[in-house]
C-alpha cells in the first residue's frame, strides 16, 4: 500500500484512519480539504481545483483524505488501494455533531488555516442522503476500478479495527 484513498460520509472517520495508518505504513498524509478551502471556507476556483488533483495523485506515497466525487476518478487510477467507510448515517451524524462541539470556534486539524468548525442543515441533510445519493456513485467508481484497485470496504469499527491490526 503506496498510495491510499480513504473514502465514505463525513464523519467516518476518514481523517482518523488516515492519522493512524499514517505512522504504522510510513505514508504522508493528503487532506483534500486543505486544497479545497481557502481562508474562511472560501472555495478555490475550478481551475486551480483541477491544475492542483493531479499534481497530488502522481505523489509515489500518500494517504488521501477526502470524497470529492468530481475528481474521484482520476485519483481511483493512481490509488493502488481504496478504503470506503461505509459507516451508518446515525454514526456519521453523531461523530459530526462530536466534532463541531470540540472544535467549535476553532480550525480543526487537517483543514485549512483560518477555518473555523461550522455546522448547518444543509450538511446535515447531505449526511442524511449520502447513503441513498453518494454511496452508489461511490460504489460503482470503485466498482470499476477494482481490477487495479484493492478496495476494503469497511462497515463497523470492528472492521477497522481488523483492518488496522493488519497494517503492521
Amino acid at each position: 500500500m503506496q498510495r491510499i484513498l480513504i473514502l465514505g460520509s463525513g464523519g467516518a472517520g476518514k481523517s482518523t484512519l488516515a492519522n493512524i495508518l499514517a505512522p504504522k505504513l510510513d505514508l504522508p498524509i493528503i487532506y483534500l480539504d486543505q486544497y479545497y478551502w481557502k481562508a474562511g471556507w472560501q472555495l478555490v476556483s475550478p481551475k486551480e481545483w483541477e491544475s492542483t488533483i493531479p499534481k497530488l495523485a502522481q505523489e509515489e506515497q500518500w494517504i488521501m483524505d477526502g470524497n470529492y466525487a468530481s475528481t474521484l476518478d482520476l485519483r481511483l487510477k493512481r490509488a493502488d488501494t481504496a478504503i470506503f467507510l461505509d459507516l451508518p448515517r446515525i454514526h456519521c451524524i453523531y461523530r459530526i455533531l462530536k466534532r463541531y462541539w470540540q472544535y467549535r470556534g476553532k480550525t480543526r486539524p487537517g483543514i485549512s488555516s483560518n477555518c473555523p468548525e461550522r455546522l448547518s442543515w444543509a450538511f446535515l441533510k447531505y449526511l442524511w442522503s449520502y447513503p441513498n445519493t453518494m454511496k452508489p456513485k461511490v460504489l460503482s467508481l470503485l466498482k470499476k476500478h477494482q481490477p487495479n484497485t484493492t478496495i476494503h470496504i469497511l462497515k463497523n469499527s470492528k472492521a477497522i479495527q481488523a483492518f488496522l491490526n493488519k497494517c503492521t
